[in-house]
């Protein structure tokens, strides 16, 4: 079995957001550049414990996002490596759990009021973490939550699975990452 157009391109779109630099590979410097993303949409001093904590995660995210894709050791993800990585570890084998479990970091980390659901504001900065534009952010969002104005738990974790794995291109969660062009 092999990924479909749709998949390929809802990977590579994931691999394009992680890249931030836009050098065609993901680095430890994209990962860095996330975590100070993170820090400035929180107003940390960068010096702060809690700059360094989400450094520490973005590093440890890095870490294990190489330790799975980088087949050449050269300590970087080619497309290829994150497309074969996704495809072979998560896609095909409809690796269920292992999406489940980022998605749940994912959502820990988001859910920045600990209310158990997402609003606008944390679904903007999610993103924005990742240079999405809010204007797309909050298109993405309307669709997600059906203009309810709340992503639950449980929601966010079938809109993220629907992502990785759904070959349908009327799928909701295919704009989980914000919207993604038909």
């Amino acid at each position: 079995m092999s990924l479909t157009d749709l998949q390929r391109k809802k990977i590579l779109y994931a691999f394009h957001l992680w890249d931030a630099n836009g050098d065609g590979v993901i680095e430890q410097i994209d990962f860095e550049q996330y975590s100070d993303n993170v820090a400035g949409l929180l107003k940390l001093e960068p010096t702060s414990e809690g700059a360094k904590a989400i450094k520490a995660h973005f590093q440890g995210l890095f870490e294990r996002q190489l330790q799975a894709s980088d087949t050449d050791k050269d300590g970087k993800i080619s497309e290829k490596e994150f497309l074969d990585h996704y495809a072979k570890d998560y896609v095909i084998p409809n690796n269920i759990e292992a999406i489940m479990k980022t998605a749940t970091e994912i959502f820990t980390f988001v859910d920045r009021n600990r209310d158990g659901e997402i609003d606008l504001q944390e679904y903007i900065f999610f993103l924005a973490a990742w240079r999405v534009p809010e204007e797309n952010a909050k298109k993405a969002f309307s669709i997600l939550t059906e203009n309810s104005g709340k992503l639950s738990f449980e929601k966010f974790l079938h809109y993220c699975k629907e992502f990785w794995l759904s070959d349908d291109p009327n799928s909701i969660g295919n704009n989980f990452f914000g919207i993604l062009d038909k």
